[in-house]
């Protein structure tokens, strides 16, 4: 299994992070995530406060595969976790089930590229 660490931010209790997996003996698929590791002092737990599974592609694995996944950055708005690169914008809420409200991306898609 190969793994990619992509982004993280540091939040009240712990961190989020946003990552990446590919398994090549199940799946040329690679498959994204965003969780929250809790903090315990200065120490990082061994497992995830909460883990939601995103829905980025389909994106398989090749040679060139390594620049797109790292394209990928994210941001927290309240509940929502924004993950987004030049061309895509998708946006997960970290309260209930994952979820893409396409009006919302279309809001931020709009909002991002202000930035860019």
């Amino acid at each position: 299994m190969v793994t990619w660490l992509i982004d993280m931010q540091p939040i009240d209790d712990g961190i989020v992070v946003l990552m990446a997996a590919h398994c090549p003996d199940i799946s040329p698929q690679i498959h994204f995530a965003v969780g929250s590791i809790p903090l315990t002092g200065t120490t990082l737990t061994n497992s995830f406060k909460w883990f939601i599974p995103i829905k980025i592609g389909p994106m398989y694995y090749n040679d060139d595969i390594e620049s797109t996944i790292h394209s990928y950055r994210f941001i927290l708005a309240g509940w929502e976790i924004i993950v987004h690169n030049q061309q895509n914008v998708i946006v997960v809420s970290s309260k209930y089930q994952p979820s893409v409200n396409l009006f919302y991306t279309c809001f931020c898609d709009s909002i991002i590229n202000l930035f860019f």
